[in-house]
């Protein structure tokens, strides 16, 4: 069962931005436009390679071949274009899977961990979240300044 498109309704373009429903109800009918994507992509890993040329040139040789290979499946083979993000979009989210796992864990446990401890063992809560006490009210006094000076420049 398909479902019927009401063509007469037009999305305003700040609507489409935000939510885009009505193009997400058409389907996909026609290819998405990658040549404009392509050429930027080419357009970077070209400065890229330049930069890498200064001082090493088989990296730079290698971006090129890459950047080449871009702007040709780009402009005459887009399917094979959409593959290629496709899949390297796919392997940039799980290598961000994989350093979130490799380096965030082990930095929080090598931190964090003996921060807390080293806390705990001084006695020390410099967030006040320790239970309320026997106190009748929870109120933090505060000094006051003799120098009015301070309130004139808060930020500095």
């Amino acid at each position: 069962m398909t479902e019927q498109v009401d063509t007469r309704f037009e999305q305003s373009l700040v609507s489409r931005a935000v939510w885009p429903w009505m193009d997400a109800k058409r389907g996909s009918e026609e290819a998405p436009p990658c040549r404009r994507r392509a050429l930027i992509q080419f357009v970077c890993m070209l400065v890229i390679a330049g930069l890498l040329a200064l001082k090493y040139k088989h990296a730079a040789v290698t971006v090129s071949c890459v950047a080449l290979y871009v702007i040709i499946t780009g402009m005459l083979i887009p399917r094979a274009f959409l593959a290629t993000e496709r899949f390297f979009k796919a392997f940039g989210h799980w290598v961000g899977i994989a350093l979130t796992w490799l380096l965030l864990v082990p930095f929080f446990a090598l931190v964090f961990v003996p921060g807390r401890l080293l806390l705990l063992l001084t006695h020390k809560d410099p967030l006040t979240r320790s239970f309320p006490g026997p106190e009748d009210s929870s109120w933090q006094p505060h000094r006051v300044r003799e120098d009015k000076s301070h309130y004139g420049k808060q930020y500095k």
